[in-house]
């Protein structure tokens, strides 16, 4: 939640609360972006384009990462808003919930993926983590980078002679 003024990013760790365990953050990209301006219409427009694709979500495997981002770019047009309008309470509840469904398939894919690996399914566990690609198509996505590499290290075990 951006309020007026200066920002702050901070990182918690919640796991070890009460642990004297030494912890860090990698692999953080920040990039700044600028909040259009307030616009109520388009804003709607998003969020009926989001409700139409998570509705879809069992027609195309992107259909929730679509959802997601139509919810997300919704959200960037009433951020500035004063005072904030009761829509975006509306539409924070649809984008979590859509953010949530969207990582409970993503984990199931891996955990089916992994499961197959245990039983030696080498070709299920590929089509699991193919998946996983098609579910996050946005290849700067840290899961579409995870399953592409497990992709790659089962498809060069392949190459690797015995």
């Amino acid at each position: 939640f951006l309020q007026k003024g200066e920002n702050h990013l901070v990182f918690k760790n919640t796991l070890a609360t009460k642990q004297a365990e030494r912890w860090g953050i990698g692999q953080v990209s920040l990039q700044k972006v600028s909040l259009p301006a307030v616009d109520m219409e388009r804003a709607q427009q998003l969020y009926t384009l989001g409700k139409q694709s998570y509705d879809a979500r069992s027609v195309t495997p992107d259909s929730l990462y679509r959802a997601l981002q139509y919810f997300s770019q919704a959200k960037l047009y009433l951020e500035s808003a004063e005072p904030p309008p009761v829509f975006l309470t509306a539409l924070e509840i649809e984008e979590q919930k859509t953010a949530r469904d969207l990582q409970v398939l993503v984990d199931s894919q891996f955990f089916t993926a992994e499961k197959a690996l245990r039983f030696g399914e080498k070709d299920q566990a590929l089509n699991a983590l193919r998946e996983v690609l098609r579910i996050i198509p946005d290849a700067s996505d840290i899961r579409h980078q995870d399953a592409k590499s497990r992709i790659m290290s089962l498809e060069a075990q392949n190459l690797t002679p015995r």
